[in-house]
């Protein structure tokens, strides 16, 4: 699977998980990247997933 397609894939499972939906709440980021931990490898790509692991971890620290 191209590169674009598979940060595409672990983005849109992550706004799902963590958006509201009519049948479930949302999910909070550590809870949302812990159900992505458990599919790494098998639907959800390591590389791409290590990624925005970072990502969310800078976004929840403040800027010094």
């Amino acid at each position: 699977m191209p590169l674009g397609a598979r940060i595409l894939a672990v983005a849109d499972i992550y706004d799902a998980l963590t958006s509201e939906r009519p049948y479930r709440p949302a999910m909070s980021r550590e809870v949302a990247l812990s159900v992505l931990e458990r599919e790494r490898g098998a639907g959800v790509a390591e590389d791409c997933l290590e990624a925005l692991v970072k990502v969310v971890g800078e976004v929840e620290r403040p800027a010094a």
